[in-house]
């Protein structure tokens, strides 16, 4: 099964962006902010940039 994913970046207190997360395209906010802190701890922020060419969406399979 294919699915398109979004990456996010991931902001830690006191480190800047230094992770990102993938989350369905589908995904909602609340589901960004999910995976960040099971994935980073529980301080960790889920952040978006739709403008930026370089956090592109992904066909992931």
């Amino acid at each position: 099964m294919n699915a398109t994913v979004l990456t996010w970046l991931v902001r830690r207190a006191g480190i800047p962006f230094d992770a990102t997360i993938w989350v369905p395209k589908t995904g909602t906010v609340d589901d960004a902010k999910a995976e960040a802190r099971r994935e980073h701890g529980p301080n960790a922020q889920a952040v978006r940039r739709p403008g930026d060419p370089h956090w592109t969406e992904l066909e992931t399979s």
